[in-house]
């Protein structure tokens, strides 16, 4: 029995730890199981985390470079059609300042031969040259346009003051040109000479008819000017796209030219700022120059106007200019006339002429005040006192200083 017995426990035990054993082995087949899934899962996971973070980075780093080359080509097409618009406009200033310039000198050659002519026709025939000065009002203003009368107002002692802008340098005012402004006193000598005449109004020379042909040859200066840019333009921008190569797209590179080409003519405008006006420094002969032909008819007066020191300042000025001294305006000195020993483009004013009544009571701290400044800017004051019978008086003032 007890043999029996121990057989059925062993057998029991037996398959007892059987079964544990593969109880076992089950769970532990599972649990590596469930350990490979899961590396597995994560291995899986971290691959395609780093692909699809590889993919973003790509597609991230293509876009920034397509945006980049985008900036990049807008910016090198912008600076393209700067550079482009700027050569443009040089080369259309360029052209048309040398055919200005050519035209300008033509027409001075030609002006200066006809003159020499005409001064050695003088000369064979016996004849002086003519030195009556055409005045041209300008309101209260007479001025002087033309260069003949700016010559024959020099020849007879006249100075006057420049103050108009040069042709070819308009945007400075160190050295000035026509026309040429003169004093009261310089045109009433001249009235009185005979040697002066004033010449037709524009109004009684032509009317409105030279500013409407001005502005029709405006117009059209205008437009022929703004073809000429368009085609300039658009050539260079030719010349670009050809240089940097046909651009990135669905059509072709004729076609994207095609499209550049329409598009360029539909936005270009010519700035009227950049037009190119033709400016007539020169003319030839009296058959171009029609108020010199009316000059030759003018016979108008020349305004009188008066105001209180006008006559003591003519005589003043009347009396200098007849011992051959060279006057010009005073207001910067605080006078009324500088006088210069002979042409101001040879020498320096000596005096400053300040016109006083004899009649006329002045303070001593104005006569200190006058000869000292005549002192700083190193000349002789004159006081200028006309008489009764013609005469003028002169009383000159120099500054020395305490004693």
């Amino acid at each position: 029995m007890f043999t029996q017995m121990e057989e059925v426990q062993e057998e029991v035990q037996r398959e007892v730890q059987e079964e544990v054993q593969r109880e076992v082995q089950e769970e532990v087949q599972e649990e590596v199981q469930r350990e490979v899934q899961e590396e597995v899962q994560e291995e899986v996971q971290e691959e395609v985390q780093e692909e699809v973070q590889r993919e973003v980075q790509e597609e991230v780093q293509r876009e920034v470079q397509e945006e980049v080359q985008r900036e990049v080509q807008e910016e090198v097409q912008e600076e393209v059609q700067e550079e482009v618009q700027e050569e443009v406009q040089r080369e259309v200033q360029e052209e048309v300042q040398e055919e200005v310039q050519r035209e300008v000198q033509e027409e001075f050659q030609e002006e200066v031969q006809e003159e020499v002519q005409e001064e050695v026709q003088g000369e064979v025939q016996g004849e002086e040259p003519s030195l009556v000065v055409g005045v041209s009002p300008c309101g209260s203003a007479p001025l002087l346009w033309r260069v003949q009368d700016l010559r024959a107002a020099r020849r007879r002692g006249i100075v006057g003051a420049l103050l108009g802008s040069l042709p070819r340098t308009p945007r400075q005012n160190g050295r000035l040109g026509r026309p040429l402004l003169l004093l009261e006193e310089e045109e009433r000598l001249l009235r009185e000479r005979h040697a002066a005449a004033t010449l037709p109004a524009p109004q009684q020379a032509g009317g409105a008819e030279p500013r409407r042909r001005y502005e029709e040859q405006e117009r059209r200066s205008f437009a022929e000017q703004s073809v000429l840019a368009l085609e300039d333009r658009k050539a260079a921008l030719l010349h670009a796209m050809t240089a940097t190569g046909p651009e990135s797209g669905t059509g072709t590179p004729d076609q994207a030219q095609q499209d550049r080409l329409k598009a360029l003519d539909q936005s270009f405008t010519f700035p009227r700022s950049a037009l190119a006006v033709q400016i007539s420094t020169a003319r030839a002969g009296l058959s171009h120059c029609p108020e010199a032909r009316a000059f030759l008819k003018a016979d108008g007066p020349i305004r009188a106007r008066q105001h209180p020191g006008q006559e003591a300042r003519y005589q003043v000025f009347s009396d200098l200019r007849g011992r051959g001294f060279y006057l010009t305006s005073a207001g910067k000195f605080g006078g009324d006339f500088l006088v210069y020993p002979g042409d101001p483009l040879r020498f320096h004013a000596h005096f400053i002429a300040v016109c006083v009544g004899l009649d006329e009571s002045l303070s001593i701290l104005d006569v200190l005040s006058v000869a000292r400044l005549g002192s700083n800017v190193k000349k002789t004051v004159l006081l200028c006192s006309p008489g009764r019978g013609g005469d003028v008086i002169y009383t000159s003032l120099q500054w020395s200083g305490m004693v």
